[in-house]
């Protein structure tokens, strides 16, 4: 359920803890990546999103399959909503109106796991509206730790990955957001899933299928490389893609036609949706196994197929598409597995998206270890000096 408070931040915690800068999406039915976005170009040591390559793969600790956001403990770089509260309000009260009972919905599919298990549980991952809608949402003096969501009918989706810090090089960037829209027949072909998606964007996940390990020649040439993704990916289908290369063959870099489908960084500049599909190349958590570690190439068991946040094959493609999939869906495919399979729609997040995000927020900051040393760390943490208070105070509470 939708928490709701009328005036400010004063009741929150918003200081210190953790926070990013990127929005998740496909152009075609989300929006993509439009916040520090750096070229590929010339294997510069930085990712797509023009922050440094952190190379996890031998980090044992790492929860399993899934693509998360590497949060960083200074003042810019990739961050997490501080004590896991996404504060949030309405740009315009029709917005409120319109998505307010299916992205409940959406909330609460984040509540168990696809197979029934234990999911983000109420009391610790919360949702808190903090501002009316309009003027007071829009134009605060804490616009930078809010999530601004609005509604669109145009069929567009998109979401900040965790919460951004502002950024001096991008002035045009205030906070957080999080567009909308109930339009037919994009992403999961499924209103409630494709809020559940951006959900998972906000939270901190990137798309499963963008895990760069997963990849082979010519996408990724780095050391790990793949039999899962490559063979099958055909970017001329997306629906933006005769615009995206008529901008590319009248541009500057004559070489940039032949990289529009094959460099993240690239499509990124002609602002092509491939960027949301080609892999992310560093500045990222997973486990081991799918980075490679232990293993000399990943394989299809490494991939959570059933993540919210793996993109069905056709998602943003030309040709027409009705709920509830399959044999209904006639978009053409974008993305094969390298064996010819289709990947599916996924309706409901998996038990491998919440490990996802629980690893970013209950996971490596107390252990005195590792990337997050010395980092806040949530009470109900098995690693926090404060657990067992916490779990006494938690089974008074519920009267256990």
């Amino acid at each position: 359920m939708l928490m709701r408070v009328q005036r400010g931040l004063s009741s929150l915690a918003v200081g210190a803890a953790l926070a990013h800068v990127v929005l998740g999406g496909s152009r075609a039915w989300e929006a993509p990546l439009t916040h520090l976005i750096s070229s590929e170009r010339h294997q510069v040591n930085v990712d797509a999103a023009g922050h440094a390559i952190v190379d996890n793969a031998t980090e044992a600790h790492l929860a399993k399959r899934y693509l998360s956001i590497q949060p960083s403990s200074g003042t810019s770089g990739f961050k997490i909503w501080p004590n896991s509260i996404i504060s949030y309000c309405f740009e315009t009260q029709d917005a409120r109106d319109k998505l307010v009972e299916q992205l409940e919905l959406a909330i609460e599919t984040w509540r168990a796991d696809g197979g029934g298990g234990p999911g983000l549980h109420r009391d610790v991952y919360k949702y808190m509206e903090v501002f009316d809608p309009g003027d007071d949402c829009v134009n605060n003096n804490q616009r930078d730790r809010v999530l601004v969501i609005s509604y669109n009918s145009d069929g567009r989706l998109s979401t900040t990955i965790g919460m951004p810090s502002l950024d001096a090089s991008n002035p045009s960037y205030k906070g957080p957001t999080m567009a909308l829209s109930d339009a037919a027949g994009i992403g999961m072909l499924d209103t409630v899933a494709n809020y559940a998606h951006e959900i998972g964007h906000a939270w901190g996940l990137y798309h499963e299928h963008q895990n760069i390990n997963y990849w082979g020649p010519p996408y990724n040439t780095g050391t790990v490389g793949s039999v899962i993704f490559g063979d099958h990916f055909d970017c001329t289908v997306l629906k933006d893609y005769a615009d995206a290369l008529s901008r590319a063959q009248t541009g500057d870099t004559p070489s940039d036609v032949d990289l529009l489908c094959k460099l993240r960084g690239v499509a990124a500049r002609y602002k092509f949706s491939a960027m949301d599909w080609l892999p992310v190349s560093g500045a990222t958590r997973q486990h081991a196994g799918a980075g490679g570690a232990g293993k000399t190439t990943p394989d299809y068991t490494n991939v959570d197929w059933d993540s919210i946040m793996l993109y069905p094959s056709g998602a943003g493609a030309t040709g027409t598409a009705v709920p509830p999939g399959g044999d209904s869906d006639k978009r053409a495919n974008v993305l094969l597995r390298n064996d010819g399979a289709r990947m599916k729609i996924n309706l409901v997040p998996s038990a491998l998206d919440i490990a996802g995000i629980k690893q970013l927020y209950e996971g490596d900051f107390g252990t005195g270890t590792g990337a997050f040393a010395g980092l806040p760390v949530m009470p109900n943490s098995k690693n926090s000096k404060w657990f067992s208070k916490f779990k006494d105070k938690f089974k008074k509470k519920k009267g256990c």
